[in-house]
């Protein structure tokens, strides 16, 4: 099972275009202008939304679960239009991504791709899609990691990628920073955590061992 820790409260798995149309009008005798900004919105991108936090999983192979909100009635919508509509989520290690955005285009290696392949949306909430990096190794507990979702839009050989946004902290700036996330971060939060004290006194010995970034004790 997965234990759902956020360091942010929640309730848990893009492009940008260039603003155009700029319309200007005259006020006050030439002295004031007011700009009017229309943007360009493709209509094969799906919006998407990480959601705050990451979830840990407290079996022997151990991994870290990233959530996404998708637009749920625009991918309904793509569908019943004849559009295939592929959606999934690339998880990236702190360290591989320096100053770069998680996409495609980090080049392979350097993310896991884990689609989303079930049959309902993860843990029965519309658009919403869950990916998960298990099997994480002990000198990693310590590791950051972050996720990103993505959706594909496909028709007759064209395809349009749309990747999530991240969320602001206290209303700042979106940003990947906001994101990261590891095992070690997360156990922290576990510890203090009420709402799931009945988890952390079952998983205790686990979970303390990876607070501190060290292995779990063997049983």
């Amino acid at each position: 099972a997965y234990i759902i820790v956020m360091l942010f409260k929640s309730n848990d798995g893009g492009a940008t275009t260039a603003n155009k149309g700029i319309k200007v009008s005259d006020m006050q005798s030439n002295i004031n202008v007011q700009l009017t900004y229309e943007k360009e919105v493709d209509p094969l991108e799906v919006t998407s939304t990480m959601l705050d936090g990451a979830a840990i999983r407290l079996s022997e192979q151990k991994g870290i679960r990233f959530v996404t909100q998708l637009d749920a009635d625009k991918i309904a919508e793509l569908k019943a239009d004849g559009y295939t509509v592929e959606y999934g989520t690339l998880i990236a290690p702190k360290n591989y991504l320096g100053t770069s955005e998680l996409t495609f285009d980090l080049g392979k290696g350097k993310y896991v791709d884990v689609p989303y392949k079930a049959n309902q949306w993860h843990m029965g909430v519309d658009g919403q899609i869950a990916g998960s990096l298990v099997t994480i190794k002990d000198e990693n507990i310590a590791r950051e990691f972050v996720g990103r979702a993505y959706v594909k839009v496909t028709k007759d050989e064209n395809t349009t990628i749309t990747y999530a946004d991240y969320q602001g902290v206290d209303g700042g700036e979106p940003s990947m920073e906001n994101h990261f996330r590891s095992l070690q971060y997360v156990a922290q939060k576990l510890q203090s955590d009420t709402e799931h004290s009945d988890i952390y006194e079952q998983f205790k010995a686990r979970i303390d061992a990876w607070a501190k970034g060290e292995p779990a004790p063997k049983a």
